[in-house]
């Protein structure tokens, strides 16, 4: 769905969390947002510069509302999410002055009379369904709209500024919801299908065609035993530079790249794990817990003394992530004695010392329901007591999970049952594995704990290993000295690259000596497109080193089979690149097409090669020639693939030509990967009808489906739109 569309379906629950405002310029005058500045700013729609106050108020609110869903949903929100939030804002504002554009011309509005209709679901309107749910009487459960316009009523009287906002950025969120409606069902009143076009679609579904077919793919010819000449490549792009599928959609830059990792060296490693072996010994010898914290304060990157967590196996279910050792180590953790020390040992990008200080063997699964209580609090927490001795009278083993979503007070375990599985001891509290332990399977009691009254029933009590270890981490990491020689080798690459690039005068030979360096010097070069309507940069990991790429493939001096000057830090590599291709929207350049016109020009050779062999009087006569099998398959014109062959509209297209007979065999056809010699063995003819009414509901709803997705993309292509972001955080244009 277009982003419009999520704006509309959500657009009553967004009041107060997106901050509306931003709709409410949208309804006003929208030739108000523009100005005719020297600079362009954030970007532009035909010319005309958005309102940078427009966009910074919408991506601020929402990045606020984002950050608040991951926090909600435990999440981290990072610099990536951030640049999500700001796409979101950015789409808002161009698909919102589109559809006000489209709004104005066509005179499309909404009155006072028709917005409490549609707010209080009168004259035809049916209430909306958020509204619905956040009116409803106490008493019934059911939708009041008294409730509503008494609340409708304090907005509107409220001298409350905030309140004030707030129906003011309902009534527009509304009536910018309504507009919308309105538009896509004008739409949507266009929308048919004629039964000539539901015959033909029917016709194309039905009519099945068995072939039989001879191939010889081009593959099977060697591309280096084809020569192409300048001469005949360059009359190819003369002759072929008009063909659409040659034209470029859109400016475009392409960037070369090898990436120099920045990684700890041998000398590095040895003195790493001389150091680890070091502390290995020293954390054998710490005879306290007191001792042991000490020590992991001082020497560990994650400085946390934990006795009491029992570690498990990473594939173990449900383990805590924090808690686990890798699944490769289970046999060693499964007979390691307490007091030895285990590693180093590779852990999630860390190398881990683990020393056992204890080992507990028994394993307890339950289930409980916590009634929260103070145990300070005599008066409360004796109320607890005697609620959970009169629940205790009523449960038992099939009714517990009922009694858990009902009372327990406890949100980390009550999705699952109430259940705390596979826990040692020393996790829980001692009361409530005082009861766990003692207690035999199915017996449901209660104890007091600092967190209040728990009703636990026994699940689960099984023998294991469960270590507890004090952890002391630590990360293989480059030395200075390492770091200052691959910066060195970093800047080195960078003038070896310039130096080659620059005694070719062709651009494919300066690509060619770019990608024959990093060959030799042993890297791989890699590749990557930057479209400037869409500005991603695929393969990076830091938006610095993207940055810096969108800055030398769209400076306005850069030229092609320009290479950087310096080296550009990725988080741990250094990336050299250059600017290996300029695209520019329309005809292409002879560079720009070169690579898939000598694609074409070398499977047109290749074609001719494999048509000169496919001679015969008849499908079984080529084949045997060509030592191939004759293959069969059913094709309609709806689907044009070839079972055994592949997609080829062009082939299934001819076959279904007036001219083509039962019968027929054809000549040598080119496709997109092969050569075909097809015979037509029958053509099953589709079942008489004169109705064709399950075709023309089922385009209809296609259609209708897709108007909101359709007319936003066609909006966007008819719109001279023009997203300066990155450029302007880059400093390319302003």
């Amino acid at each position: 769905m277009a982003i419009i569309g999520k704006i509309r379906e959500k657009s009553w629950l967004l009041v107060g969390l997106i901050g509306l405002a931003l709709f409410a310029f949208i309804l006003t005058d929208y030739q108000s947002w523009f100005g005719q500045p020297k600079q362009i700013g954030y970007g532009s729609i035909d010319g005309e510069a958005i309102d940078p106050k427009l966009y910074e108020l919408a991506s601020k609110n929402y990045q606020q509302a984002d950050e608040q869903e991951f926090r909600a949903q435990q999440r981290e929100y990072t610099v990536r999410d951030q640049a999500m939030s700001e796409n979101k804002a950015w789409n808002a504002i161009v698909d919102s002055i589109l559809l006000q554009k489209e709004f104005n011309a066509l005179g499309i509005s909404v009155s006072d009379r028709e917005f409490d209709a549609y707010l209080y679901g009168h004259e035809g309107f049916s209430v909306i369904p958020s509204i619905a749910e956040n009116f409803k009487d106490p008493a019934t459960g059911l939708y009041s709209e008294k409730l509503l316009r008494k609340r409708v009523d304090e907005l509107k009287s409220s001298t409350n500024a905030d309140e004030q906002r707030a129906w003011e950025q309902t009534k527009t969120s509304l009536t910018l919801q309504r507009l919308q409606e309105k538009y896509f069902q004008l739409l949507g009143q266009g929308v048919y299908v004629t039964k000539l076009e539901a015959k033909d679609t029917y016709v194309a579904q039905k009519r099945i065609k068995n072939i039989s077919f001879a191939i010889k793919r081009f593959s099977e010819i060697p591309d280096a035993d084809i020569k192409i000449t300048d001469a005949e490549l360059k009359k190819f792009y003369e002759e072929n530079k008009g063909d659409v599928k040659y034209r470029v959609k859109s400016n475009s830059r392409d960037i070369k790249y090898f990436a120099v990792n920045i990684a700890p060296s041998k000398e590095d490693s040895t003195t790493f794990f001389n150091d680890m072996n070091k502390l290995k010994g020293e954390l054998a010898k710490q005879s306290t817990a007191k001792a042991d914290s000490i020590f992991v304060v001082r020497n560990s990157e994650w400085p946390y003394y934990i006795p009491k967590a029992g570690y498990r196996s990473e594939n173990t279910p449900k383990a805590n992530p924090t808690f686990t050792y890798p699944a490769l180590m289970d046999s060693v953790f499964s007979t390691a004695e307490v007091g030895s020390v285990v590693g180093p040992y590779l852990d999630k990008g860390k190398y881990r010392l683990a020393k056992v200080i204890a080992i507990d063997n028994n394993i307890y699964s339950v289930r409980h329901i916590l009634l929260r209580a103070q145990k300070t609090d005599t008066v409360g927490s004796q109320a607890k007591l005697k609620m959970a001795d009169s629940l205790i009278a009523q449960i038992n083993k099939d009714n517990f999970e009922t009694f858990v979503a009902q009372y327990s007070e406890d949100p980390g375990s009550q999705q699952d049952g109430g259940k705390i599985e596979n826990f040692i001891y020393n996790e829980m509290v001692p009361e409530f594995s005082e009861f766990a332990k003692n207690n035999p399977v199915g017996k449901i009691g209660r104890v007091q704990s600092d967190f209040g009254v728990h009703i636990i029933e026994v699940l689960e009590k099984k023998s294991g290993r469960v270590p507890s270890l004090v952890i002391v981490e630590k990360t293989l990491k480059p030395s200075s000295t390492t770091l200052d020689d691959i910066n060195l080798l970093a800047n080195d690459l960078v003038s070896d690259a310039v130096e080659a690039v620059e005694k070719k005068s062709t651009l494919k030979d300066k690509n060619d000596a770019f990608d024959t360096l990093a060959y030799r010097k042993g890297y791989t070069p890699l590749s990557l497109t930057i479209d400037e309507k869409n500005i991603q940069v695929y393969g990076m990991k830091t938006s610095m080193a993207e940055d810096r790429l969108i800055a030398l493939a769209f400076g306005e001096k850069n030229e092609a089979g320009q290479v950087n000057l310096t080296p550009l830090k990725d988080e741990d590599r250094y990336i050299i690149a250059m600017l290996s291709m300029k695209r520019e929207k329309g005809e292409p350049s002879f560079e720009a097409a070169e690579v898939a016109m000598r694609r074409e020009l070398m499977n047109d050779k290749k074609a001719n090669i494999l048509k000169s062999k496919m001679t015969g009087k008849s499908v079984e006569e080529i084949a045997s020639k060509n030592n191939i099998q004759v293959q069969k398959a059913d094709i309609t014109f709806a689907n044009p693939s070839i079972m055994g062959g592949g997609y080829d509209p062009e082939i299934v297209g001819s076959l279904f030509s007036k001219g083509i007979k039962d019968g027929t065999t054809t000549l040598p056809l080119k496709g997109r990967n092969a050569v075909y010699v097809v015979r037509v063995d029958k053509t099953i003819s589709e079942p008489a009808t004169t109705s064709y009414e399950t075709e023309i509901q089922s385009m209809l709803g296609q259609a209708k489906s897709s108007i909101q997705n359709d007319a936003i993309n066609s909006l966007r292509e008819k719109s001279n739109i023009v997203d300066n972001r990155r450029f302007l955080k880059v400093g390319v244009r302003y």
